[in-house]
């Protein structure tokens, strides 16, 4: 069920969803079911002592400065990455609904899961088996997540291409143990890996027994034109359950229509967690940038060591 075919269905009223929900079951009953053949070999989240010992930030001269007198982290949110403040490192379909389907598989786990978790709620029919489905991608992949982008070297030739006004923040990555970021949630995970680039991102069915979809969105991005980003992810996560017990209730269904279809839904949130400034272990500052005044005062004030490049 690809995003467009999102659009259409909810559009539908009974009886004619009936009917489309049968359409939307055949085709995808006869796609082969090779899709885990074709899944890249990535793990879902490394682990800490694999991370590099230095991550490096890109960023635009007044957002690094505000990053640096706040000592703080951007974490975006999987939809903002449609209009990220650098549209030249935007691939709008990385987070998107196209990159996955609902098969009829994936509509009949649904369906026993409501029926398992709301006994006395009857009958439960394939429609409000993909709005469930439509749901929990919605709250589950999306709104729990959030997703801080750094590369794994400042000699990076097309990231300062992308940064013509930007300077370039080294992280020691102890930052990233747990307790040393000051997270809004106290429950969270954070989740760590290298972006892996592929030729081709394929979509993928919803699978609530293998975690390797989720790994395929959020690690894997298109060769061209993203490759020399050399890009190193880390997710936020502050409850990760793919299946989350839920009541039956118009208000969710229409959670889902509303943030798939872009309407007004409210502002996709980003996260600023805090940190120690020990953990800034330089800043790389290109020679041609200009009012660096302020940012050399600060990195100053703060005791950082500094590069002219």
């Amino acid at each position: 069920m690809t995003l467009s075919e999102v659009r259409l269905y909810f559009d539908f009223k009974e009886p004619i969803l009936g009917l489309y929900i049968k359409h939307i079951e055949e085709k995808y009953e006869k796609i082969p079911h090779t899709y885990h053949e074709n899944l890249n070999s990535i793990v879902y989240n490394e682990d800490y002592s694999l991370m590099p010992k230095k991550l490096y930030k890109f960023i635009s001269l007044k957002s690094g400065l505000s990053s640096l007198k706040s000592r703080n982290l951007q974490f975006s949110h999987p939809l903002g990455f449609r209009s990220l403040e650098n549209p030249a490192l935007c691939d709008t379909t990385e987070f998107s609904f196209e990159r996955f389907y609902i098969d009829r598989s994936a509509v009949e786990f649904m369906k026993q899961k409501i029926r398992h978790d709301h006994p006395d709620y009857h009958p439960v029919d394939n429609a409000i088996g993909v709005h469930y489905h439509l749901y929990n991608y919605v709250l589950n992949f999306v709104e729990r997540n959030k997703v801080l982008c750094l590369s794994n070297s400042f000699e990076n030739d097309y990231m300062w291409s992308k940064f013509t006004d930007g300077i370039c923040i080294e992280y020691d990555t102890a930052l990233f143990q747990r307790g040393n970021i000051r997270f809004p949630s106290k429950e969270y995970h954070l989740i760590y890996g290298k972006v892996i680039y592929t030729d081709n991102l394929s979509c993928y069915p919803i699978d609530y027994e293998s975690y390797d979809w989720v790994s395929n969105i959020i690690f894997a991005k298109k060769n061209d034109p993203y490759f020399f980003e050399d890009e190193y992810r880390i997710l936020y996560s502050f409850d990760f359950d793919p299946i989350k017990t839920f009541s039956i209730t118009e208000e969710r269904r229409k959670l889902g229509a509303d943030r798939l279809l872009e309407r007004d839904f409210g502002q996709i949130k980003k996260e600023y967690p805090t940190f120690d400034k020990k953990f800034i272990t330089k800043v790389y500052i290109p020679k041609k940038l200009k009012d660096n005044i302020d940012l050399l005062k600060t990195i100053e004030d703060l005791e950082i060591d500094s590069v002219i490049i």
